[in-house]
């Protein structure tokens, strides 16, 4: 199972749930994590996965 998470981007906010995220990943489920870019680093060194920015594209 695909389990998203999302927090406001302050660490205060992130923090108090990366445990959780990683007993949800170590239970076996896809886990994807939005945060703001400053926790993108702190995601990833706990094996998270961060959502990144999308890239828009125009025409014209």
């Amino acid at each position: 199972m695909r389990v998203p998470f999302a927090s406001l981007a302050p660490a205060g906010h992130t923090y108090p749930l990366i445990p959780l995220a990683i007993a949800v990943r170590d239970a076996g489920h896809e886990v994807y994590f939005a945060a703001g870019e400053a926790m993108h680093a702190p995601l990833a060194a706990n094996g998270l996965r961060p959502f990144r920015r999308a890239i828009v594209k125009t025409c014209g």
